[in-house]
């Protein structure tokens, strides 16, 4: 402890000396002491040793300025109020009046946490399982507001009343930008993508009479839906790599009793699917169905069609307009 009034009495050597000696001490340690100097100037330092607080006299001299808490035992120092804590070789933190940490910077690579003192990856949330709301919250002035969080059951999205929509597309640094919506989860769970390919197409005429022990590969030319523009009427094209749902509807007319089989092939550029009609009946029927549906394994550019195959018999059946070829990516 070395506190002066800072004023050197009229009084004789040894007594003027020691006098000299405690105000330099009390400048060198900056007034330090268990409680304030009795005696305060505009601009005077003084360490609270009682609290490790560093003061400095505000300039109407009538009110002391808290500028930093010490660490006596780790040899660190705080700003506060609301403290910015710069730690040795660690980084920099962020903390509120009661030392809780709300904000680290690492020292070694940026790498913000918030909620947490180690942060792990450029930007690591951390907060206690289970936090209403979810750890960050982006809202738009007059919308809804959307929510990003983890706990034990794995990441959360979510929003207060609308959905959520993936985007891809965004321009640069241009913070107006949406860019072009690809998946939608609507505020009632149901899940839609503008994007996703799809397609439905039949028959625009029959084909009559096909020609036996030939393969003959069908076409589509009236498209209900074809979105990505994938299919050109006969061959469907696998714009992505995945599994896709693929389905035919076929009205076969005139069977032939006298026929072996009737096959009906969905044909890719991997493998071929079919289903077999043997006509064993007592007499030709007027008209049969065939439907089937795969799921098949296509790379980007493979391609798909519907196919017909008489085996044997007369030259006498036909496909009917009322024939279908669907499609669909699964994943």
């Amino acid at each position: 402890m070395a506190q002066h009034d800072m004023n050197i009495a009229n009084q004789g050597f040894p007594a003027t000396r020691a006098d000299l000696n405690n105000a330099l001490q009390a400048l060198a340690s900056n007034n330090s002491g268990t409680s304030a100097p009795s005696t305060t100037f505009a601009n005077q330092w003084w360490y609270d040793e009682a609290n490790n607080k560093l003061y400095i006299r505000n300039e109407a001299n009538n009110a002391w300025i808290q500028v930093a808490v010490l660490d006596q035992t780790n040899n660190e120092w705080q700003i506060t109020t609301g403290v910015i804590q710069a730690k040795d070789g660690d980084g920099l933190a962020l903390k509120t009046d009661d030392g809780t940490t709300r904000l680290f910077i690492k020292d070694s690579d940026g790498s913000i946490g918030i909620g947490t003192s180690s942060p792990s990856a450029l930007l690591h949330v951390e907060t206690a399982d289970g936090t209403a709301g979810g750890a960050i919250k982006y809202t738009s002035t007059g919308a809804a507001s959307g929510y990003i969080s983890a706990d034990a059951a794995g990441l959360c999205l979510a929003t207060d009343t609308a959905g959520i929509t993936f985007r891809t597309g965004i321009t640069g640094n241009d913070p107006t930008d949406t860019g072009s919506e690809r998946m939608r989860i609507q505020a009632g769970g149901e899940i839609t993508s503008s994007t996703n390919p799809i397609f439905h197409c039949q028959r625009n005429s029959g084909v009559n009479n096909i020609a036996v022990n030939t393969t003959h590969t069908i076409s589509f030319a009236s498209q209900v839906i074809d979105r990505g523009n994938n299919i050109d009427g006969t061959v469907f094209t696998a714009p992505v790599t995945g599994g896709y749902l693929l389905s035919t509807t076929m009205r076969l007319d005139a069977i032939d009793t006298a026929a072996t089989y009737y096959q009906v092939i969905i044909s890719t550029s991997n493998r071929s699917y079919m289903i077999i009609l043997d006509p064993n009946y007592t007499a030709d029927p007027l008209y049969l169905v065939q439907t089937f549906t795969v799921i098949a394994d296509m790379d980007a550019g493979d391609v798909a069609v519907v196919q017909i195959f008489q085996s044997g018999g007369s030259t006498q059946t036909d496909v009917n307009i009322n024939s279908y070829f669907f499609g669909y990516l699964c994943g």
